[in-house]
């Protein structure tokens, strides 16, 4: 029997509606609109929810010349946006742009995931949105920077299924993230004085929305691209508290989005330098992620900061099949996180 298996169907709501808790697990889908269920007597306050939720979109975009990566964060009581756009030949960083908002002012991430998308931040010192109006194929991520300008489409036609990991941390914190990946991507990014046509780039998204305790720290990495016979290869894996007890092991291949077996993450010190090594129990699922480029982030709130940093990299080694087989990765492109408190080493 393969260690590969298909992935449930995503539930309607993210939590039950009996007693509120969280459904807990991997499901194959998304939700368009992720709103929690509260207990009375539960994060009550609206006021408390602010302070504990967090919620953020993650894009990133692949061709055979650049990187490009963007995050638009709500924290609560304050938020930010970035991106930047890597070299994947040279490791030179093209573009390096980050600004700062509050949510409820000049900056959103909202409930919704897919339909009804409409994340921003605006002010004098950029302006970047992802949208994605109700029955459209497609987001749209548009971004002005100080020497950054882009203007990208991401498509889920033709796209596999999403993947949603829902969990729960201690007190019933709940969280999810959906991620869709293999998405056909078009476009224009100008960075560092050149511009770059996306037309043929492959794209992810990831959206998060959850309650997170201060202090969680967690590894994750994203991979995706075409491999030379022209298979389509997505993954995303975990390893930390994100979502409590549950981690995320997922694979795309092809049309077809799945459970791998579970992998630990490891990595030395230098996140943005040593290599990441992934390994399952049984050892069908083995890769190293060797990083090309990195950016750092540390973000403010009232319950505590943190450090996040961002390694932009290629993935070799070899994963498992649904008909048991393995498959070969050789520089297959994607996207390592490292998030920890600020105080953390």
């Amino acid at each position: 029997m393969s260690s590969v298996q298909p992935l449930p169907p995503v539930p309607g709501t993210p939590f039950r509606a009996l007693d509120f808790t969280a459904w807990q697990g991997a499901w194959e889908g998304g939700l368009h609109e992720v709103r929690w269920g509260y207990e009375k007597g539960w994060l009550r306050s609206q006021v408390r929810r602010a302070l504990v939720r967090r919620r953020w979109f993650q894009v990133a975009m692949f061709t055979d010349e650049i990187a490009v990566a963007a995050w638009i964060r709500d924290e609560g009581t304050t938020g930010a946006a970035r991106a930047f756009v890597t070299d994947l030949k040279t490791g030179e960083v093209l573009a390096h742009r980050d600004g700062r908002g509050r949510p409820l002012g000049d900056l959103a991430v909202g409930p919704f995931a897919a339909w009804g998308t409409d994340a921003f931040l605006r002010n004098g010192a950029c302006d970047i949105g992802l949208k994605r109006p109700e029955g459209a194929d497609a987001w749209s991520l548009a971004a002005r920077f100080d020497g950054l300008a882009l203007r990208a489409e991401l498509s889920q036609r033709g796209a596999p299924p999403a993947a949603t990991i829902i969990g729960e941390h201690r007190s019933r914190r709940p969280g999810l993230t959906t991620k869709w990946n293999l998405l056909p991507s078009t476009g224009e990014v100008t960075a560092g004085g050149r511009t770059f046509d996306l037309t043929g780039a492959v794209g992810a998204i990831a959206y998060t929305n959850g309650f997170f305790p201060p202090g969680a720290r967690w590894l994750e990495v994203t991979g995706l691209g075409t491999l030379p016979d022209g298979r389509r290869v997505g993954l995303a894996m975990s390893d930390g508290a994100r979502h409590g007890a549950v981690q995320e092991h997922v694979l795309w291949i092809d049309d077809g989005v799945y459970e791998s077996p579970r992998a630990r993450i490891l990595v030395g010190g230098r996140v943005a330098r040593d290599t990441w090594r992934l390994r399952s129990a049984h050892g069908d699922l083995e890769l190293k992620f060797r990083p090309i480029a990195s950016d750092v982030e540390t973000a403010t709130r009232l319950r505590g900061s943190s450090r996040t940093a961002r390694v932009i990299g290629r993935f070799f080694g070899r994963v498992p099949l649904p008909d048991g087989g393995q498959l070969v990765l050789d520089g297959l492109p994607g996207i390592a996180e490292d998030h920890r408190p600020a105080h953390a080493r």
